[in-house]
């Protein structure tokens, strides 16, 4: 499917916004700044990296969220279309699904990033 932004182009939106940060520290990911919880943050992170499968405990780690609450929100999330379940070696991973929904999701998340950087630098981009 067509249209989706590149991982990059949303990494160096966010380095760009990091970059002008008064702190110094990460931004939180588009949909969780927005809407918060655990499940926004899961979908940026899958949305961002979509090229790539993770497993429960993996999500577990890079996002810092309980075991339980990422196999809850996965299985959740694969009722609706918006994950797909793939394998590495007897491993289940997850992977955002390549759909119209993820691909609207996609575009708001880069869209909403690059607000977020016209905000704090006052530049148009």
């Amino acid at each position: 499917m067509t249209g989706f932004v590149e991982p990059l182009e949303i990494f160096i939106t966010l380095g760009v916004l990091r970059e002008y940060s008064m702190t110094g520290e990460m931004p939180k990911a588009p949909l969780e700044e927005i809407f918060g919880g655990k499940s926004a943050r899961i979908v940026d992170h899958l949305v961002t990296m979509r090229g790539f499968d993770y497993s429960i405990e993996e999500l577990t780690e890079i996002l810092n969220i309980r075991k339980d609450l990422v196999e809850s929100i996965i299985k959740h999330l694969a009722q609706f279309g918006l994950v797909e379940v793939t394998s590495d070696r007897n491993i289940k991973k997850y992977r955002i699904a390549r759909n119209e929904r993820t691909e609207l999701l996609n575009k708001f998340i880069f869209s909403v990033a690059c607000y977020n950087i016209e905000r704090v630098t006052g530049k148009k981009l």
